[in-house]
Protein backbone atom coordinates (compact mmCIF):
# COMPACT_ATOMS: atom_id res chain seq x y z
CA UNK A 1 0.00 0.00 0.00
CA UNK A 2 2.92 2.33 0.90
CA UNK A 3 3.95 1.99 -3.14
CA UNK A 4 0.19 3.56 -4.09
CA UNK A 5 0.00 6.90 -5.39
CA UNK A 6 -2.04 8.89 -3.15
CA UNK A 7 -3.85 12.01 -4.51
CA UNK A 8 -7.35 11.45 -3.39
CA UNK A 9 -6.53 8.28 -1.04
CA UNK A 10 -9.35 6.14 -2.85
CA UNK A 11 -7.17 4.14 -5.19
CA UNK A 12 -5.15 3.21 -1.87
CA UNK A 13 -8.29 2.27 0.12
CA UNK A 14 -9.29 -0.25 -2.18
CA UNK A 15 -5.81 -2.13 -2.39
CA UNK A 16 -6.62 -5.56 -0.73
CA UNK A 17 -3.69 -8.41 0.29
CA UNK A 18 -4.62 -12.14 1.06
CA UNK A 19 -2.11 -15.09 1.73
CA UNK A 20 -3.01 -18.52 1.32
CA UNK A 21 -0.96 -20.95 3.04
CA UNK A 22 -1.14 -24.87 1.96
CA UNK A 23 1.69 -27.63 2.45
CA UNK A 24 2.60 -27.26 -0.99
CA UNK A 25 3.19 -23.80 -1.58
CA UNK A 26 2.60 -20.05 0.02
CA UNK A 27 0.44 -17.80 -2.18
CA UNK A 28 -0.07 -14.85 -1.92
CA UNK A 29 -2.59 -12.38 -3.59
CA UNK A 30 -2.97 -7.96 -4.04
CA UNK A 31 -5.58 -6.90 -5.94
CA UNK A 32 -8.30 -4.04 -6.04
CA UNK A 33 -11.61 -4.58 -4.27
CA UNK A 34 -14.77 -3.49 -6.05
CA UNK A 35 -15.57 -0.49 -4.76
CA UNK A 36 -13.90 1.73 -8.04
CA UNK A 37 -15.88 2.15 -10.69
CA UNK A 38 -15.16 1.09 -14.52
CA UNK A 39 -13.24 4.78 -16.25
CA UNK A 40 -11.26 4.21 -12.88
CA UNK A 41 -9.85 0.21 -12.98
CA UNK A 42 -9.20 1.67 -15.92
CA UNK A 43 -6.93 4.09 -15.02
CA UNK A 44 -5.71 2.23 -11.96
CA UNK A 45 -4.62 -0.55 -14.59
CA UNK A 46 -2.71 2.48 -16.99
CA UNK A 47 -0.55 3.31 -13.46
CA UNK A 48 -0.06 -0.07 -12.72
CA UNK A 49 0.85 -1.46 -15.89
CA UNK A 50 1.54 1.83 -18.42
CA UNK A 51 -0.13 2.94 -21.32
CA UNK A 52 1.47 3.76 -24.60
CA UNK A 53 -0.55 5.35 -27.40
CA UNK A 54 -3.66 6.67 -28.24
CA UNK A 55 -7.23 7.38 -26.51
CA UNK A 56 -10.13 8.85 -28.21
CA UNK A 57 -11.94 11.17 -25.38
CA UNK A 58 -15.83 11.83 -25.64
CA UNK A 59 -17.28 15.23 -25.59
CA UNK A 60 -18.14 16.64 -22.61
CA UNK A 61 -19.25 19.86 -20.99
CA UNK A 62 -17.78 21.22 -17.70
CA UNK A 63 -18.28 24.26 -16.03
CA UNK A 64 -15.79 26.50 -14.95
CA UNK A 65 -15.10 29.23 -12.49
CA UNK A 66 -11.09 29.73 -12.81
CA UNK A 67 -9.28 30.69 -15.90
CA UNK A 68 -5.54 31.86 -15.99
CA UNK A 69 -5.34 31.66 -11.93
CA UNK A 70 -8.23 34.06 -11.74
CA UNK A 71 -11.79 33.43 -10.29
CA UNK A 72 -14.59 34.26 -12.95
CA UNK A 73 -18.49 34.20 -12.29
CA UNK A 74 -18.78 30.53 -13.31
CA UNK A 75 -19.44 29.61 -17.07
CA UNK A 76 -20.79 26.32 -18.35
CA UNK A 77 -18.31 25.23 -20.99
CA UNK A 78 -18.58 22.60 -24.18
CA UNK A 79 -15.33 20.55 -24.78
CA UNK A 80 -15.43 18.71 -28.31
CA UNK A 81 -14.00 15.17 -28.31
CA UNK A 82 -10.72 14.73 -29.52
CA UNK A 83 -7.61 12.28 -29.10
CA UNK A 84 -5.00 12.17 -26.94
CA UNK A 85 -1.80 10.73 -26.64
CA UNK A 86 -0.83 9.18 -23.72
CA UNK A 87 2.49 8.28 -21.87
CA UNK A 88 2.00 6.99 -18.72
CA UNK A 89 5.21 5.12 -17.47
CA UNK A 90 3.93 2.08 -15.17
CA UNK A 91 4.32 2.57 -11.40
CA UNK A 92 4.32 -0.90 -10.05
CA UNK A 93 2.30 0.01 -6.65
CA UNK A 94 0.95 -3.73 -6.88
CA UNK A 95 3.58 -6.06 -8.12
CA UNK A 96 6.45 -3.83 -6.84
CA UNK A 97 6.68 -4.44 -2.94
CA UNK A 98 7.18 -8.20 -4.10
CA UNK A 99 9.89 -7.64 -5.93
CA UNK A 100 11.80 -5.11 -3.72
CA UNK A 101 11.70 -7.65 -1.20
CA UNK A 102 12.24 -10.58 -3.26
CA UNK A 103 15.77 -10.98 -2.93
CA UNK A 104 15.30 -11.23 0.73
CA UNK A 105 12.27 -13.38 0.69
CA UNK A 106 13.72 -15.98 -1.35
CA UNK A 107 17.22 -16.15 1.15
CA UNK A 108 14.71 -16.42 3.63
CA UNK A 109 13.23 -19.26 2.62
CA UNK A 110 16.53 -20.90 1.22
CA UNK A 111 17.39 -20.90 4.72
CA UNK A 112 14.21 -22.52 6.49
CA UNK A 113 14.47 -25.08 3.29
CA UNK A 114 18.31 -25.65 4.27
CA UNK A 115 17.70 -25.91 8.27
CA UNK A 116 14.65 -28.20 7.45
CA UNK A 117 16.78 -30.45 5.39
CA UNK A 118 19.64 -30.97 8.30
CA UNK A 119 17.11 -31.17 10.71
CA UNK A 120 15.51 -34.17 8.22
CA UNK A 121 18.80 -35.75 8.04
CA UNK A 122 19.88 -35.65 11.47
CA UNK A 123 16.51 -37.80 12.34
CA UNK A 124 17.10 -40.39 9.67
Amino acid sequence: MALAPERTGKLKSEIASKVYDDPQKIKGLVTLEGGLSRSEYIKAAALEYGAHGGVDVRRYSRTIAEAFGRDISPARINVSAYHRITNIEARLYLRGGLADVEAEAAAELQQVIDQSAKAFNDDA
